[in-house]
């Protein structure tokens, strides 16, 4: 009888861990591109395999997503992303294919009140033409009422030619 409740301990012991690491979300390290904004809990992923630290391995012809959490910081109703590639000290403004940030909301739907929290996700593509080479990203959520930003992220990402991960 004692050996049975413990293996019954141990079996929910080892259950509610499995529970805490199918809740526990994770998330990308990543750098604000200004301190007075705020710097969203980020996830970038390949083919949903989870980039934790940066640089990510991005594939030309793979798809990649970023996904944000965050409480907006004041009311929003027109807002876009926008994403600068830095390579080399040369900038270029890379296509997203999203240019109304209300198309990448996941949780709710626009206009956004303050404080209200968010989850916004955004897929990109590395076009095939890019070298292996590592590049700098700056990723910004832009309020078009106020001007301004509302998130900014800054991250790299290394461009390798392989397959896509299954």
């Amino acid at each position: 009888m004692v050996l049975y409740t413990r293996m019954s301990k141990i079996i929910l012991f080892a259950i509610v861990l499995q529970l805490i690491a199918l809740n526990s979300v994770q998330t990308t390290v990543v750098n604000s591109c200004n301190k007075n904004l705020l710097l969203p809990n980020t996830t970038i992923s390949i083919n949903s395999l989870v980039c934790s630290e940066t640089p990510c391995t991005c594939i030309p012809g793979c798809p990649f997503k970023l996904h944000l959490e965050f409480d907006s910081p004041r009311y929003l109703e027109h807002f876009k992303p926008d994403i600068i590639a830095t390579y080399a000290g040369i900038k270029l403004d890379y296509p997203l294919g999203q240019d109304d940030g209300c198309d990448g909301l996941l949780n709710t739907q626009c206009p956004i009140v303050e404080n209200e929290p968010i989850k916004y996700e955004v897929t990109m593509n590395v076009l095939s033409f890019f070298p292996e080479v590592t590049v700098s990203l700056n990723f910004t959520l832009q309020d078009l009422d106020a001007d301004e930003p509302v998130v900014c992220i800054l991250f790299d990402i290394n461009v390798k030619k392989m397959n896509c991960p299954a």
